[in-house]
């Protein structure tokens, strides 16, 4: 369990739809279901989000509260 909010949570990508021509959305679940459960999102919060080897940067998340471990969010480029 990972009671540090500061510590990186193990994910995956579930799901990446195009959005338009340069914006996509990405759905992210949790791996661990312990850990899932304690992360619910709330309004104007955000997350910094890292891919193994490639870097990391912050993105608004875009989910709603009632999905715990769950985050989605949109990503121009």
């Amino acid at each position: 369990m990972n009671p540090n909010i500061h510590l990186p949570y193990l994910a995956e990508v579930t799901g990446i739809r195009a959005e338009c021509s340069d914006t996509k959305t990405f759905d992210i679940r949790i791996k661990d279901p312990k850990e899932a459960r304690l992360f619910v999102s709330r309004p104007g919060q955000f997350v910094e989000a890292s891919v193994f080897g490639a870097g990391e940067a912050p993105f608004g998340l875009t989910t709603s509260p009632k999905e715990p471990g769950v985050m989605t969010f949109p990503a121009a480029g």
